[in-house]
């Protein structure tokens, strides 16, 4: 009976030894994990490195820069290789082609506005743009507000362009636009048009079942145009449910967060 005792008790210590040895205790040292491998060598790039705009299929772009001296567009693929450069000295529809917040689709295909600076005076181009590689595939109008206004853009789940433009009597609309161009067109198809109300500064947050125009509050419209609701304020996933904060008991740094769908 003593010697399955004596095992018993081996395993046991063993067990805690093993477990103690998990434990970091204060300056005890311990592995860190290795660096991941460097998948390109890095390329010079001017701009604001903060604003780098990932695409679907490993793509990177550095939008264009404005401001101290400027920069130009240039978008790299997966393997570090120049695929795009929109040089901002081109003019187009009577402004500097510079793209400073463009979006991507899932083939590639880049959309923005073009934007020229002057001292303090900042010009929108009238036109979205639509670019596969360097070259224009198709531009749109719609403009929105004062020229310093960045019209939002966003690319929904369903694989259309959305964003904002103000009509004849300063009414603000939400209009998206199909990314293909269909025989003869040389417009895309407008696939919505709703009026939002609002600024022209709105955000605009895709997610699985619609489009949601930021501000306070929030408006929910489906891709078909159905207006869903309000919500004041917060952040939206892809999945479309909502996410706020709020203090617990008045201290600053206690929180709770809340869900909604």
């Amino acid at each position: 009976m003593r010697k399955p005792m004596r095992r018993t008790v081996a395993v046991v210590l063993l067990a805690l030894v093993a477990s103690l040895l998990g434990v970091v205790t204060p300056g005890t040292a311990y592995a860190v994990e290795s660096m991941p491998e460097m998948q390109w060598t890095p390329v010079a790039a001017t701009g604001y490195p903060q604003k780098l705009v990932s695409g679907p299929q490993g793509s990177v772009t550095l939008p264009c820069n404005i401001e101290n001296g400027g920069s130009d567009l240039k978008t790299y693929n997966g393997s570090g290789q120049l695929v795009r450069s929109l040089p901002r000295t081109d003019t187009i529809d009577g402004v500097s082609n510079c793209i400073t917040s463009p979006v991507v689709d899932k083939n590639g295909v880049l959309y923005g506005f073009p934007y020229s600076s002057e001292g303090e005076s900042v010009t929108q181009g009238p036109n979205l743009l639509a670019y596969e590689g360097n070259t224009l595939k198709w531009k749109y109008p719609a403009h929105c507000g004062e020229a310093w206004n960045k019209s939002p853009l966003t690319v929904g789940a369903d694989g259309n362009i959305y964003t904002v433009t103000q009509d004849s009597n300063g009414g603000v609309h939400l209009i998206g636009l199909a990314p293909e161009l269909a025989a003869g067109q040389t417009q895309p198809t407008k696939v919505l048009d709703i009026s939002i109300g609002g600024s022209c500064a709105s955000e605009l947050i895709a997610y699985k079942d619609g489009i949601a125009v930021g501000g306070w509050p929030t408006r929910f419209s489906s891709y078909g145009g159905k207006f869903l609701g309000d919500f004041p304020g917060g952040w939206i996933n892809a999945d479309g449910h909502t996410f706020t904060t709020g203090y617990v008991a008045g201290l600053v740094q206690s929180f709770s967060i809340t869900k909604y769908d």
